[in-house]
């Protein structure tokens, strides 16, 4: 492909080769777009050729012995075959991110349509021909619908495939066991919204900062999106978890700060993004094009995104109502969670009839109950004054859409170090 590198054509004939759903496109527009000349290299040229053939003929994806048959059976000069070999041990693992390359492709498609429905008008245009090269533009507008268009799951085809990709224990641990069992993977997984709610100064940003210690401990990749604080200061909270230096004595300690840091940053090089947006200036699609760029330019693609928080981010069009736009920006977020494949995490503030509640729940959260609908998990972060005092909390599931809600979990909070604790773990 003439846009994209090498490494890029590689990870999305993997794609293709292993998508029902994109091999059912390619397929209905190969009579507009000779679809093996996409890829500049021949070995993923003929992978696609040849899963498009057997799409044809069986309806469904090439298992990877037809590949080796293939291999086996054609006329591959000899010095060239290592190459396939080497290829087809490569479909064994999946593609990250792959909603990033089959949009990539897509976009592509839809522009050679286009262009090539152009460029045969021409002649036609210069003949006065109007009349067809309406008709000709009109049927590449409807081919680019083809593109768009989603098949469906095909249960009874696929739940083989489907069932091999269902992990156990897969989640993003919070650290807290008996708080990530209430959750379908133990952790939290891709493609969801979770939300901590909790009024003004109980640790919303302090939970927010622990969840991205302990992915990257995980060996997660984090964007830390702060619209409230600046860099520095939210810099300076990984800091303190990271060195376990409470936070008011870094700036006495560094030398002490530098040797636990010491081996962390070859360690986890490029593991965790800090990105400061003055409030109200963010909008979600500005923050899907920030996380583009971070991959274009760094190779840089987050398993987990924390917000800090959404509800100080901007609605993509204006909204009279408030509530409405506030709304709008979590809808934003889940759809941008699913696009992404990535798991979001943001805060949210409740009224003041719930600084000292003993449990916030979901009529307690928000006037606004839009944000409760749409999150995919809300827990709210609880404790009464004794409890602050003795840096006690409790974490209540006031909603789990993959899981066990209404139970209230007990934890230790050490705000000087930024991190949670079950009261049952050290």
């Amino acid at each position: 492909m003439k846009k994209f590198d090498k490494i890029f054509q590689e990870k999305l004939a993997r794609v293709i080769v292993s998508d029902r759903n994109i091999l059912h496109k390619l397929s209905r527009i190969r009579d507009n777009i000779d679809i093996e000349s996409i890829f500049d290299v021949p070995v993923y040229s003929w992978f696609v050729s040849r899963s498009l053939v057997y799409f044809e003929k069986y309806n469904t994806c090439p298992p990877r012995e037809y590949f080796s048959r293939c291999i086996k059976k054609n006329n591959i000069p000899h010095g060239e075959k290592r190459f396939y070999w080497k290829f087809y041990k490569r479909l064994k693992k999946p593609v990250k991110n792959k909603n990033y390359y089959v949009d990539e492709l897509f976009a592509f498609l839809k522009y050679k349509i286009i262009e090539r429905s152009i460029s045969l008008s021409i002649d036609e245009l210069n003949n006065g021909n109007i009349d067809r090269v309406v008709d000709r533009i009109m049927e590449s507008v409807d081919k680019t619908k083809i593109v768009e268009d989603d098949i469906g799951l095909v249960f009874f085809e696929e739940y083989k495939k489907r069932l091999n990709d269902v992990e156990v224990d897969a989640g993003i641990k919070t650290g807290i066991t008996s708080f990530d069992r209430l959750f379908k993977n133990n952790g939290i997984t891709k493609r969801k919204l979770f939300v901590i709610a909790a009024p003004p100064g109980k640790g919303k940003t302090s939970w927010l900062v622990d969840k991205g210690y302990k992915a990257i401990l995980q060996g997660k990749s984090v964007l830390f999106i702060t619209l409230e604080m600046s860099e520095q200061e939210i810099f300076e909270r990984f800091l303190a978890s990271f060195s376990g230096v409470p936070l008011f004595n870094i700036a006495k300690k560094k030398k002490l700060v530098r040797k636990r840091v010491g081996g962390f940053p070859k360690r986890f090089r490029n593991r965790l993004i800090i990105k400061e947006f003055s409030s109200l200036s963010l909008t979600v699609n500005g923050l899907s094009r920030y996380i583009d760029r971070l991959n274009s330019e760094l190779g840089f693609y987050p398993d987990l995104v924390l917000i800090d928080y959404a509800d100080l981010m901007k609605p993509t069009k204006w909204l009279k109502d408030k509530r409405e736009a506030l709304s709008s920006i979590y809808t934003g977020l889940k759809k941008l969670a699913q696009d992404k494949e990535v798991a979001i995490w943001t805060a949210s503030q409740v009224g003041r009839k719930a600084l000292w509640s003993k449990i916030i729940d979901i009529d307690t959260l928000w006037e606004d109950f839009g944000k409760a609908m749409i999150a995919d998990s809300i827990v709210a972060l609880c404790m009464k004054k004794k409890e602050r005092e003795n840096s006690r909390a409790r974490l209540y599931v006031a909603k789990n859409r993959d899981g066990i809600d209404g139970v209230e979990v007990p934890v230790k909070v050490d705000y000087s170090t930024q991190r949670f604790y079950s009261l049952r773990e050290n």
